[in-house]
């Protein structure tokens, strides 16, 4: 479709690490999935879904795609929630692609303090943030003879509130989160059965091979990009 085609040329003139990578991903559509997905050896969309976003989200859902196989995250995920694991995974990459300069849609999940830890250590904060807010007990709705509660809670600025900077998105980690978009499905052999630890050693073997092509690609064409700057500016 049109829409997918105009990103992927935005991702190829401005983004040659994300196109070497996406390249090697078969690209499906498929009205059966809600949003867009990989399993790491294909990304699968719902044009209805790829409709709903301008041409720069468009790029930054199928960057954000080429990020969870690039991480490995369709084989990391070992005995996980899976949708933990998901918005895990997708704090981890998020903020990589902001920094890059590329416009996430509204509903994307990014946490600045998330910035640079990988997926299983953010996993692990959100499965502990969730334990303890499934452990707070419920604020009572009696305030008293003078409402010395709530007056109490001013004072203090909401000082029991979560900080968070989304950024740009608009779930706060709080280890209750929804991935909106761009899951990220266990690898699978091409027969479908689940992977062993052979196969999940064979497939980090086989996307070292790609990564390090587009981190030299990439590497090159910036190169390219500065000696223009540099001719034509003399």
């Amino acid at each position: 479709m049109k829409e997918l085609q105009q990103a992927e040329k935005r991702m190829f003139r401005d983004h040659p690490f994300y196109t070497c990578l996406y390249a090697a991903l078969k690209k499906i559509e498929d009205d059966t999935v809600n949003t867009m997905c990989t399993d790491g050896r294909e990304i699968r969309y719902n044009p209805a879904f790829v409709l709903t976003l301008t041409i720069p989200e468009l790029l930054f859902v199928l960057c954000h795609e080429v990020l969870h196989v690039a991480f490995l995250h369709q084989v990391r995920r070992g005995d996980r929630e899976f949708k933990l694991w998901n918005v895990a995974a997708d704090f981890a990459i998020n903020g990589i692609l902001i920094k890059a300069g590329l416009v996430m849609p509204k509903d994307g999940l990014h946490d600045r303090r998330f910035d640079g830890m990988k997926a299983e250590k953010i996993y692990s904060i959100l499965e502990q943030e969730r334990e303890e807010n499934s452990n707070t007990p419920t604020p009572s709705n009696d305030q008293g003879e003078d409402g010395e509660g709530d007056a109490q809670a001013d004072s203090q600025g909401g000082e029991g509130e979560t900080s968070t900077d989304t950024s740009g998105g608009n779930q706060p980690s709080t280890g209750e989160q929804e991935v909106p978009w761009g899951e990220v499905l266990d690898g699978t052999n091409e027969d479908g059965s689940s992977l062993s630890e052979v196969d999940k050693a064979e497939i980090e073997r086989e996307t070292a091979s790609p990564y390090a092509l587009a981190r030299d690609l990439a590497g090159l064409a910036n190169q390219v990009y500065t000696l223009r700057c540099v001719l034509f500016k003399s």
